[in-house]
């Protein structure tokens, strides 16, 4: 989220494209995601978040992976 509370990671890109799908992976304070075949997947999440709290504050879609584990910070 931005200092507003607002989403960063969105839907769809808002700003001028200057590569289209050639991101394989998002790290954010919160969780991991790595992209795959259009999936946004998530690998990591930290302790004391769930997946539900995680798509509260996530405009984009994304599903969680069987093997999705704690991120150590």
């Amino acid at each position: 989220c931005d200092k507003s509370g607002a989403p960063k990671i969105l839907r769809e890109c808002k700003l001028p494209l200057t590569g289209k799908r050639c991101v394989d992976r998002l790290i954010t304070e919160h969780a991991v995601f790595d992209f795959q075949n259009g999936q946004m997947i998530l690998k990591e999440i930290v302790p004391d978040m769930s997946a539900d709290d995680l798509r509260k504050i996530t405009e984009g879609t994304f599903v969680v992976a069987p093997d999705c584990k704690p991120l150590e910070v």
